[in-house]
């Protein structure tokens, strides 16, 4: 957290002093009326601070008096509050499409945030067939990865991230069965990337991802298909 201090300067003429062409810019007081306070997480972080204004006090010659009258006149402001946080997670609800010409079949199962009960994820998608389930999250989020295999030595990997003071991403990968999925690089991917994540064609196959950015209670949609997938509905 950073904070900039208050800042006061007042330029003040004496009562009865003649002044001559008085000017904002000659008798100027700049009063910070509020804190200003950024907050910042990972990659993608939560952004709050307070408003605040400049204030200026113009002075005005009285001629029949000889002295000054100060009013207050606000010059400028700062932007109003903006918020990038989920909040408190609540869960992640998956949508699974499988669009293509293969049967997947879940192969591992790993979860950094939420419940660890992995009852409800689809043990077997089929091709052409849609499932859907819920991940609850725990006290800091629900963030999980799914491995998937098809073919003869192919896999497909999808996670997602609703995590408590941060936006919601998601990845994917198509790779090699003879290759190891390393789960600590796919949650580091995972952490660089946005809400839409897009495999491109990999092996033939591809695969598409979404989620609602801000979320608490975001819909994850996941389409898995032959060649380039069609956009998530």
């Amino acid at each position: 957290m950073a904070a900039i201090p208050a800042v006061s300067l007042a330029l003040q003429h004496a009562p009865g002093v003649p002044v001559s062409g008085c000017q904002l810019r000659r008798n100027l007081v700049v009063t910070r009326t509020h804190n200003t306070s950024i907050m910042a997480a990972k990659s993608n972080p939560a952004v709050q601070y307070e408003a605040g204004v400049l204030v200026s006090t113009p002075c005005q010659l009285d001629r029949n008096w000889g002295s000054t009258k100060r009013e207050k006149t606000i010059v400028a402001a700062f932007p109003a509050p903006v918020e990038y946080s989920t909040g408190v997670p609540v869960q992640t609800d998956v949508k699974l499409t499988n669009s293509s010409d293969a049967n997947l079949k879940l192969d591992d199962v790993n979860f950094w945030e939420g419940s660890l009960e992995d009852d409800k994820v689809p043990k077997d998608i089929e091709s052409s067939q849609e499932l859907e389930f819920s991940h609850p999250a725990d006290a800091k989020g629900s963030v999980g990865g799914l491995e998937y295999k098809f073919g003869e030595n192919l896999k497909w990997i999808v996670a997602w991230s609703n995590s408590k003071n941060d936006s919601n991403k998601v990845y994917a990968q198509i790779v090699d069965q003879n290759s190891t999925v390393r789960w600590a690089q796919i949650k580091e991917a995972l952490d660089k990337s946005g809400s839409t994540f897009d495999t491109g064609e990999q092996f033939g196959y591809s695969s598409s991802v979404e989620i609602h950015p801000t979320s608490a209670t975001p819909k994850m949609t996941v389409t898995f298909a032959n060649g380039k997938p069609p956009p998530p509905q």
